[in-house]
């Protein structure tokens, strides 16, 4: 039996950090995160990978690590991805 490849969108939170990526429902997501990192140059762990308003995680607190068919991405799903803000509110 073989996995079809098929095509997601990443879209970066600029433009230039936009990219199309083929992946297998087997493909881990820490695979498709580092992938797209590697493309643009920059380190995945500092961003955050959302779909359908859910934030993607590359695995679960037991270790497990998602796959791109776990969480039902399909051919032509978009990813999107922003850089992940840390901190809180400035007091007076």
């Amino acid at each position: 039996m073989t996995e079809d490849k098929f095509t997601i969108k990443i879209v970066g939170h600029e433009d230039a950090y936009t990219s199309h990526i083929k992946v297998k429902p087997s493909t881990p997501l820490r695979k498709v995160f580092a992938g797209w990192a590697e493309l643009h140059k920059l380190n995945w762990r500092y961003y955050r990978f959302m779909y359908d308003g859910v934030r993607l995680h590359p695995d679960d607190d037991k270790g497990h690590e998602y796959t791109v068919g776990e969480v039902d991405l399909e051919e032509d799903a978009m990813v999107e991805v922003m850089l992940e803000a840390l901190g809180g509110a400035a007091h007076p």
